[in-house]
């Protein structure tokens, strides 16, 4: 009766998150494709009426950004909403978890120069059942996370820890704190707690929906703590 109810209680939750999801798209899809959509409207009009051909190329380079904006919004969201579906059709292996964020962070320090990654917790072999595409991808999501809300030259620390039952993977970045009202609710979809987006990159509340997502798919759960000094955040899955 127990593993029924909680059976039970997991499909409700599920649903309940489902529906959250499809009742903020419409919204969120206004939102997000209101600007690009400005954007191309607007370099077509200045397109139409422009005869010099540095600027119609000018007004055509703005227009190609503001169609391939909008086809991304619109694939970021067709992705969350076939995630879970996918999940279940992956191939899980015998993964060494700490050679992959050795490799991992290895990467970052090439492709992330303006942040110092470190990494603490066991330094021995963390063989676990998983989909190794899927625990990059979360891995990909905490660290845009991290760099998003973290400042130039600061230092990013991965860690990976185990105990008799359990192992945790965290991310901790120095910078601002989540708000109070919002962390427990910030690995759910379409929230984010961005005040601005200065590098007009796509923020629509779905990296970190993403990461719950797939934690939740190989048995695990995602929290989120501020740093004791409140200078920065720590991410884990578990």
């Amino acid at each position: 009766i127990g593993d029924l109810a909680r059976s039970i209680s997991n499909m409700l939750s599920r649903l309940h998150q489902h529906n959250q999801f499809l009742e903020n798209m419409p919204r969120t899809l206004r939102h997000e494709i209101n600007n690009p959509l400005n954007t191309l409207s607007t370099s077509l009009q200045n397109l139409e009426s422009e005869t010099s051909d540095e600027e119609k190329k000018k007004y055509l380079e703005s227009a190609k950004r503001g169609v391939i904006r909008i086809g991304m919004i619109v694939q970021n969201l067709a992705d969350a909403a076939n995630l879970e579906e996918a999940l279940q059709a992956e191939d899980f292996e015998v993964v060494d978890l700490h050679d992959m964020v050795q490799n991992y962070l290895a990467n970052c320090r090439t492709t992330q120069p303006k942040r110092n990654f470190e990494y603490r917790g066991t330094q021995q072999p963390v063989r676990s059942i998983v989909s190794d595409y899927r625990i990059e991808q979360l891995l990909d999501k905490l660290i845009d996370n991290a760099v998003d809300f973290s400042q130039t030259g600061t230092t990013i620390t991965v860690g990976l820890t185990t105990d008799a039952e359990f192992l945790t993977l965290f991310v901790t970045n120095q910078g601002s704190s989540i708000p109070r009202d919002m962390i427990e609710n910030i690995f759910d979809s379409m929230v984010s707690v961005r005040e601005s987006n200065p590098d007009n990159r796509l923020h629509f509340g779905l990296g970190l929906y993403v990461v719950r997502i797939i934690a939740e798919q190989h048995g695990g759960s995602v929290s989120a703590s501020n740093l004791l000094n409140g200078n920065g955040v720590t991410l884990r899955v578990k």
